[in-house]
């Protein structure tokens, strides 16, 4: 049996990261409902983190500002340094999408969420030690 990528969208990631770089409005249509843990790769909730980070301090988000706060928090080479940056840029396709793909971005995270979930609940009911009324109950929780 293969074994199965969990469900993501790295071009949306990139998209809205590259949307923000590019329109500040990108980042105020999303903050809201999109958080770092919903990006599936790990340098992307970085530096979606960073940039909300300088949002909340009033520092404009830009190529300069982000690189330099990233490389300030010791992260900088961790994201793929200053080329990934431009790279983001480089691969969105208009910023005014922002929200459609963080929409995507969220409702992959959500996915993801649910196949945890229904591992875990795998994991109790092979748990034969258990009662099986403790077990529903973890279940449901």
């Amino acid at each position: 049996m293969s074994q199965r990528i969990p469900p993501q969208n790295i071009d949306a990631e990139k998209s809205i990261l590259g949307a923000i770089l590019l329109d500040r409005d990108a980042l105020v249509k999303v903050l809201s409902f999109l958080r770092p843990e919903h990006f599936y790769e790990r340098r992307h909730e970085v530096i979606y983190k960073a940039m909300s980070d300088l949002f909340m301090a009033s520092i404009s988000i830009d190529q300069l500002t982000l690189t330099d706060y990233l490389q300030k928090q010791k992260m900088l080479q961790e994201v793929g340094g200053r080329s990934y940056i431009v790279e983001l840029i480089e691969a969105v396709p208009t910023s005014a999408h922002a929200e459609q793909y963080a929409k995507t971005i969220k409702e992959k995270s959500l996915r993801r969420s649910l196949i945890s979930a229904a591992a875990s609940i795998t994991d109790l009911a092979f748990d034969e030690e258990k009662p099986t009324s403790d077990v529903v109950n973890q279940a449901q929780h």
